[in-house]
């Protein structure tokens, strides 16, 4: 059960700023000061938040198979979601003009 400790923290993270972008549709939450700003920062956002909310749901899943499973199975299911994400937000950064 101890094992559970960083998934949990992982995806409490991700749904508080998953659910800021949505809530308040602006994306300098994540976004660094010198960054450009997309086209349509309201869309940018809503699928930012989106995004944030799936590796939610991924992270809580690697902790599921940690005590289900086992680490192997656990470290691969993080490691094929954190490449969904990362190609996901290159797309949505390339759709959105920032790219």
């Amino acid at each position: 059960m101890e094992l559970m400790g960083i998934p949990i923290l992982i995806a409490v993270i991700c749904i508080v700023y998953g659910l800021r972008l949505i809530i308040t549709r602006d994306s300098s939450c994540i976004r660094s000061k010198d960054s450009a700003v997309p086209k349509d920062d309201r869309t940018y956002s809503l699928y930012a938040g989106l995004l944030m909310l799936g590796f939610a749901v991924a992270s809580m899943l690697m902790g599921v198979l940690l005590i289900t499973v086992g680490k192997e199975a656990a470290l691969i299911e993080m490691v094929v979601s954190v490449i969904a994400v990362l190609i996901a937000y290159s797309e949505l950064g390339k759709r959105s003009g920032m790219k």
